[in-house]
């Protein structure tokens, strides 16, 4: 995804509040935020829990090449607010890792705020590692807006949506697998027969994961549509114009009429899970192949191409990445860590391992080890394909993500439980979302 113009609601710095920040050191620690760096030949890499086990692994496997430097593996916090805030805070107090980890939708964050160096300057020491190593338009997704020139991270994995389908309850319900090339109305179609046959025990199709509309499945379908969540020439947004209205519609089709997982399954601890043998198909990424396989080996399920629309198909895609600090006290260090780590045959052979990655760049993802993980036969492909055609979701400005969240949240609740049509529901989220889009043009023209 390409970031074309300046967007002065996006360069706006966003410091905490005295108050805050006074908080934020106080649980830290007096602002302590990790541990001393070892000197020289150390790299400090802060991660989120969810990348904590599979880094130690990759920093074992480096200690082979590379035995005199160590690598010291710092834990930073899952939930989003918090994450940004610490980084800000060990960026005010001179405490930053080396490496970090970092998000596509947050770069615009992490950049107002100084956290991570541009990589430009890196790669133009044509040292086996540059733009055109990667694979499709992840590592656009980690250029700020206004600066295009600049890339502040570089994704680990290239995640990209595909079908996950249980072979078995395609068989108990007696309906036809799915192939590649099917359409939303087969896919419709083979969700009723389905939940037909299973009656409450199990479902044809999860339309929706934790009470929220999926943006990895919406925003390539509004895209295709012709509109969009969030235009940054004109400020605004068009879920709910009359084509974003069709697509919301398309997509409750499956839970108002009954032929998906019910609302009050898709929430909460109780939420369905495909592992959980009670959902014929699952729209996700690679990251859920390890707990796929441990349910079910690699037998009685497969994986599929998302369903096409008029000769279109519609792969949303997204990435964690990794960034070097503007604090960092081995950025040289740093830099040579992300080199191997980038290799085929280096960290992205140890990030294979784990089954749950599709490889970055070109090289390895045509010719990386991770084709030879167990898996279905011709999931690779599947999972490569995804990741050359995914459509990346849109940079919203800060103080409208959060309000775009939750009214669409609120107009799914709406449409599926109060009843309220889709229109109404769908257009009141539009007019709060472009409030504050308009609001926060006005501040910043205020600021000016």
């Amino acid at each position: 995804m390409s970031r074309q113009l300046v967007s002065r609601l996006r360069r706006r710095v966003l410091a905490p509040t005295a108050a805050a920040l006074a908080l934020a050191l106080s649980s830290t620690g007096c602002g302590v935020l990790y541990g001393s760096h070892g000197g020289p030949h150390t790299v400090v890499i802060g991660v989120r829990s969810h990348f904590v086990t599979q880094m130690q692994q990759v920093a074992k496997a480096y200690r082979k090449v590379d035995p005199d430097t160590t690598i010291q593996i710092e834990s930073l916090p899952d939930d989003g607010a918090a994450y940004l805030q610490r980084l800000v805070v060990g960026r005010l107090g001179n405490n930053l890792p080396d490496v970090v980890e970092s998000f596509d939708t947050y770069i615009n964050q992490v950049n107002d705020n100084n956290i991570v160096r541009d990589l430009t300057p890196y790669f133009a020491k044509d040292e086996g590692l540059d733009e055109k190593s990667f694979a499709g338009d992840f590592l656009d997704a980690y250029r700020p807006t206004g600066e295009p020139q600049k890339v502040l991270g570089m994704p680990v994995s290239d995640d990209a949506m595909v079908m996950f389908v249980n072979d078995k309850l395609f068989k108990k319900a007696g309906v036809p697998l799915p192939k590649p090339g099917w359409s939303t109305e087969d896919m419709y179609e083979a969700a009723r027969k389905i939940s037909e046959a299973g009656k409450g025990s199990y479902y044809g199709l999860l339309a929706n994961s934790g009470g929220l509309p999926n943006p990895a499945i919406y925003n390539p379908m509004l895209k295709a549509a012709g509109t969009y969540v969030y235009d940054e020439k004109t400020n605004t947004t068009g879920i709910g114009s009359p084509a974003a209205i069709k697509v919301w519609k398309k997509l409750l089709e499956p839970q108002l009429n009954k032929y998906a997982a019910p609302y009050s399954d898709t929430i909460g601890a109780g939420q369905l899970r495909f592992e959980q043998n009670r959902l014929a198909m699952y729209p996700g990424a690679r990251v859920a192949m390890p707990n796929t396989q441990a349910a079910f080996g690699n037998k009685g399920w497969h994986v599929v191409p998302m369903p096409e629309d008029k000769g279109k198909t519609s792969i949303g895609g997204g990435s964690y990445g990794l960034s070097i600090t503007t604090g960092a006290e081995n950025p040289d260090g740093a830099w040579s860590f992300l080199k191997w780590f980038y290799k085929t045959d280096g960290g992205m052979e140890a990030m294979s391992r784990t089954g749950a990655i599709v490889p970055p760049t070109e090289d390895a993802l045509a010719h990386g080890t991770w084709r030879d993980q167990a898996a279905p036969k011709g999931s690779a492909d599947v999972f490569a394909d995804a990741a050359q055609k995914a459509v990346m979701a849109p940079v919203v400005p800060q103080r409208a993500q959060s309000v775009l969240e939750n009214q669409l949240q609120a107009a799914l609740q709406k449409v599926l439980l109060q009843h309220v049509s889709v229109e109404k529901a769908f257009g009141a989220a539009a007019d709060a979302v472009q409030k504050t889009l308009d609001e926060s043009g006005s501040d910043d023209q205020k600021q000016d």
